[in-house]
Order: structure tokens, then C-alpha cells, then sequence
């Protein structure tokens, strides 16, 4: 089926028993990215990159595109019950964020930065950073030092902003919304910090690419601007790009051509168009 929150008894097993589960997502997400990174179909698109825990703790996670888009649903490519687990524990943090305290959520937060091989446990991370900056300062920090992050979420900001026109131009096709799953992911979309990206929460002189310069002082962290520039902190566009479907590309001039020809007046939003 479509991958949705609801599609695997993920969710649920969160809120009963969430340190196991979290262990059995961190197990399976963990084996499933080292035997893609192995696959033909992967050379020439996964690399490993160093996240910066702390002073004295570095890991390596698998990172591309198509990766830090799973828990967004976007590629057809990547198997429909791993997006669906991904999308449980976004749905379950982004909930359960509203409630905890700034300790709390930093903490799981951590753990699954810590002891997960794929970057695509890090974005359901960012998402939640985005959703709840004001609780997760310290998470954010380490986000901030491993500037490819800021590439790969800039462009899931850019999917984000027509994703919802996706999931009803592929649902019109295929006869409507009519499942608790695609309500699921209709209503996922209309989520607030959909509307941001990590650039976001740096100051407004950084420059994609550019991570910022943390200092630690007596009352916590001061994150300054790097001006540090030049080719080795550019992100490497044609890997960056890996893994988008083409037609998310061009998605507005897609629906805007659908909707008109079936004289939807949902064709009035692209404006460009007209």
C-alpha cells in the first residue's frame, strides 16, 4: 500500500513501548542503509560524512538524497515500509515534542543522531530541530557542523513546498483521497515547519553550505557566522540532486496543465502560468 505514518503498527508501538521501538527502527534503517551503500545502484550516490557529536565523538553516516527524502515519502525507488516507519517516528516526535520539555527531547534526539548509520534518521531530526527550535538548541549545534545538511534540507524545503500538489495530482489520477493513509500524508504536509529549513535557524548572513562557527561560553553556545567560503563548501549540485524524481522538478507547470485542462479551479493558485 502507500506508504503513510499509519501503514505499519510503528506508531502505535512509539507510544506503548518507545525505547524498543526506537531500537528497532535505529536496527532495521541501520542494516537497510549498509546494504544499499554495497548496491551497484548506490556508487555513485551515497557517500559517508562525519557528524560532529561533540569534542570527542565523531560517527559516520550514509548520506544522499534520496535518503534524507525518505521520511517525506518522495522517490518511488525506496521501499514503501521504510518510508512508512520513518514517517511513524517523525509523526511520533514532531506529537510528542509539543509536550516534553527541552531535556527530554534532546535526549532522543541525540540518541538517534548517535547510533544511526543513516543520514535519514538525521533528517526526521532536523524536522523536529525545525519544528521545535526553541527546545533543541543543543541538537541544532551539532546539525550545524556538518554543513552538506544544509543542501540536502534545502532541497527537501523546495520538494515540500509542492508536495502536497503531488500527493492530490497522483490521487485524483488513481480515483480520489479516500484512505486513512492519504489523509495521513495530506495532513502531514500542511505541518508549519514544512515551511522552513535548517539555513533558517542561522543567522541571515550564512549562506547554504556555509556551517556556522559555534563558541562555548558561560551561559551556553554562541553560533557566529563563518566566513569561510570557496569550492570546498559548496554542495556537490549533481549529488545533491540525486534521487529527486524528475517530475518534482517541474511539478507546478505539471499541475497547473492538469487541473486547467480538466477545468479545476484549482489551476488559479499558479499564477505564474496565466
Amino acid at each position: 500500500g502507500a506508504a503513510s505514518a499509519y501503514q505499519t503498527p510503528i506508531y502505535w508501538l512509539l507510544k506503548s513501548a518507545r525505547e524498543e521501538t526506537i531500537d528497532f527502527i535505529l536496527t532495521i534503517t541501520n542494516k537497510a542503509v549498509e546494504y544499499f551503500a554495497k548496491s551497484d545502484s548506490a556508487q555513485n550516490e551515497v557517500k559517508e560524512i562525519e557528524v560532529f557529536i561533540d569534542n570527542s565523538q565523531t560517527i559516520k553516516q550514509y548520506i544522499c538524497q534520496r535518503l534524507w527524502l525518505i521520511y517525506r515519502g518522495v522517490n518511488l525507488n525506496t521501499p514503501s515500509r521504510l518510508k512508512s516507519i520513518h514517517m511513524a517516528l517523525e509523526k511520533f516526535l514532531v506529537e510528542q515534542g509539543k509536550y516534553s520539555d527541552a531535556i527530554l527531547l534532546e535526549s532522543w534526539l541525540l540518541y538517534l543522531l548517535k547510533n544511526s548509520r543513516s543520514a535519514s534518521i538525521t533528517a526526521v531530526v532536523t524536522s523536529v530541530v525545525l519544528a521545535y527550535p526553541e527546545k533543541t538548541s543543543k541538537i541544532a549545534k551539532i546539525l550545524f557542523k556538518t554543513q552538506q545538511f544544509f543542501g540536502y534540507d534545502q532541497i527537501r524545503f523546495e520538494i515540500d513546498q509542492t508536495h502536497k500538489d503531488s500527493l492530490l495530482f497522483a490521487m485524483d489520477i488513481i480515483g480520489g483521497t479516500n484512505s486513512i493513509y492519504d489523509n495521513e500524508r495530506l495532513n502531514a504536509c500542511d505541518d508549519e515547519h514544512r515551511k522552513s529549513r535548517l539555513k533558517d535557524l542561522l543567522p541571515p548572513v550564512d549562506i547554504i553550505g556555509m556551517p556556522p562557527l559555534t563558541e562555548e561560553v558561560e551561559n551556553g553556545t554562541i553560533i557566529r557566522s563563518n566566513p569561510k567560503s570557496g569550492p570546498e563548501l559548496r554542495p556537490d549540485s549533481k549529488q545533491k540532486l540525486a534521487g529527486i524524481p524528475e517530475s518534482a522538478k517541474y511539478s507546478r507547470l505539471k499541475f497547473w496543465a492538469h487541473y486547467k485542462i480538466q477545468n479545476n479551479k484549482r489551476y488559479e493558485q499558479y499564477t505564474e502560468y496565466e
